[in-house]
């Protein structure tokens, strides 16, 4: 349908959303880093 597809495009295309998606990527990255580091004790993240 053309309805939902223009929502999902819209979803999808403004910067801010992209923006928002990396830095949540990027924070969780960086949570596992230092969970991992702190369960297992090794310092691979910088």
């Amino acid at each position: 349908r053309p309805g939902r597809r223009e929502v999902h495009r819209l979803r999808l295309q403004p910067p801010v959303h992209s923006l928002q998606s990396t830095v949540q990527a990027s924070g969780n990255i960086f949570l596992g880093c230092i969970l991992t580091t702190i369960h297992m004790d090794a310092g691979q993240c910088s």
